[in-house]
């Protein structure tokens, strides 16, 4: 079972199944993508974002960069986690990682390196965000170490 750290949430669990694969027999692209769409959804609820709220609010959150590094296969029936942290909080925008890893062998699957633009749903301009998430949020930012730096850069 991969170890927790502190400043990452799992913010997914779940078990590949054989709809998941390609012709391959391992996991796809596609479920790749799924899978860290759902973590960064829980993400933000974890953050008090929640898009009934943004939406509400005339606000939004659309995403400008989203860089997925695959690294190891995953196959029908492994269990796997994902565990994500805000490493950026910008005037107008969030950063976050995510890495998937199999929980039988502890390694990295894949990584998710998400940044989203925080904008006016009317206006489609980039909107800072308010001191109140600025300050929930911020508490949350995560200093990543120089191995998990490396992991996001490309490397191992």
């Amino acid at each position: 079972m991969p170890e927790f750290e502190e400043g990452w949430i799992d913010t997914v669990r779940g078990t590949i199944n054989i709809d998941d694969c390609d012709v391959n027999g391992h996991l796809n692209v596609k479920s790749y993508f799924g899978i860290f769409c759902d973590a960064s959804d829980y993400l933000t609820s974890h953050l008090g974002i929640y898009y009934s709220d943004l939406a509400s609010e005339g606000r939004g959150l659309v995403s400008i960069v989203n860089t997925i590094r695959y690294l190891d296969e995953l196959h029908d029936g492994d269990r796997y986690v994902v565990q994500s942290a805000v490493v950026r909080l910008g005037g107008t925008s969030i950063r976050y990682v995510s890495r998937l890893m199999n929980v039988a062998t502890g390694s990295i699957s894949a990584t998710s390196d998400l940044t989203e633009a925080h904008f006016n749903l009317e206006t489609r301009k980039t909107q800072p965000w308010s001191d109140g998430d600025r300050a929930r949020i911020g508490a949350m930012v995560l200093t990543l170490s120089d191995e998990d730096l490396a992991w996001y850069a490309g490397g191992r």
